[in-house]
C-alpha cells in the first residue's frame, strides 16, 4: 500500500532535485535505534548557502518510507550503515537510471553522505 499520492511523490522529487544536485552531500542525523537493533530513526538535511535545510519529508515521500511521530524516517534493517543506505537510495531514485530506465552505476553514486 502506497503511503503517498502520485502528486506528493512528484512534488517531493522536484524539491529533492533542487535540494540535492549531483555531487551534493546528504546529511543525516541518527535520532534513535530500536532496542532490537533492527530499525533506526533518521532525519535528512541538505546544505545550501551555509544553512541546513530539513529534507526528511521530501525524502520519505520519494522513497515511500514510514515516519515516526517526531517526523524522522524509520529505516528498517541492520548489518550496515543504514543512514548511508538511505542516502544511496535517494541517489538511486534521483540519478541512478537513464532515460530508458537502465541502471547507471555512476548515477547511483551521484550524492555523497555525511552523518552529523
Amino acid at each position: 500500500m502506497a503511503r503517498y499520492t502520485k502528486q506528493e511523490v512528484e512534488d517531493a522529487r522536484a524539491e529533492a532535485l533542487c535540494l540535492f544536485p549531483r555531487g551534493a552531500f546528504v546529511y543525516t542525523i541518527l535520532r534513535s535505534v530500536s532496542a532490537s537493533g533492527m530499525s533506526r530513526k533518521i532525519d535528512v538535511y541538505s546544505l545550501s548557502d551555509g544553512a541546513l535545510t530539513y529534507a526528511t519529508g521530501y525524502v520519505a515521500k520519494l522513497l515511500d518510507r514510514r515516519r515516526d511521530k517526531a517526523g524522522a524516517i524509520v529505516e528498517e534493517g541492520c548489518g550496515m550503515d543504514m543512514a548511508w543506505h538511505l542516502a544511496y537510495s535517494l541517489s538511486c531514485v534521483l540519478y541512478g537510471y537513464d532515460e530508458q530506465g537502465r541502471y547507471s552505476h555512476e548515477g547511483a553514486y551521484s550524492l555523497k553522505h555525511q552523518a552529523l
